[in-house]
């Protein structure tokens, strides 16, 4: 049997964000976002590339969306799988 800690079996503070933001999870958003001060915001998930920024804006999570827009690393042109941006 294999040994695996709680870290491991914890998704990366990456999909976090961007589950919280697709979500429209103001407050998880910015905790991630502070707790994790070096985190690849501009990252796209494994299934379609999407960021977090993608999602918020997808959801039409606008008070997310202008969170990231904050933040200093955020990248409006980053492209999901299908060539997309954010907007």
């Amino acid at each position: 049997m294999e040994d695996h800690s709680e870290e491991e079996d914890q998704p990366s503070p990456e999909d976090q964000l961007i589950v919280a933001a697709g979500e429209g999870d103001l407050a998880r958003v910015r905790e991630l976002l502070r707790e994790n001060p070096d985190m690849s915001i501009n990252l796209g998930d494994d299934y379609d590339g999407m960021t977090a920024l993608h999602c918020a804006s997808l959801w039409n999570r606008h008070r997310v969306v202008k969170e990231l827009l904050r933040h200093p690393g955020i990248d409006v042109n980053v492209l999901d799988d299908e060539g997309d941006t954010a907007f």
